[in-house]
């Protein structure tokens, strides 16, 4: 089950770090950027998912949280 959470509640160079930092499956590259992304969590963890901003594919990463 997913649980939306609010991606825009992070500090703003949070939330661009983590748009630049997604993989994308079909362009097969890095850093690419991120479009339309949602924040959610299912099964204890939190995931990013949006549009890549080349080729428009869904996108979905992993967001570890630290605790510092």
């Amino acid at each position: 089950m997913k649980n939306k959470r609010d991606f825009y509640l992070r500090e703003e160079e949070e939330r661009d770090l983590l748009i630049a930092e997604v993989w994308c499956h079909r362009c097969q590259d890095f850093n690419l950027g991120l479009d339309e992304p949602v924040e959610y969590e299912g099964n204890g963890m939190i995931f990013l998912e949006g549009k890549c901003a080349q080729c428009a594919s869904t996108v979905v990463m992993e967001i570890i949280e630290q605790n510092v």
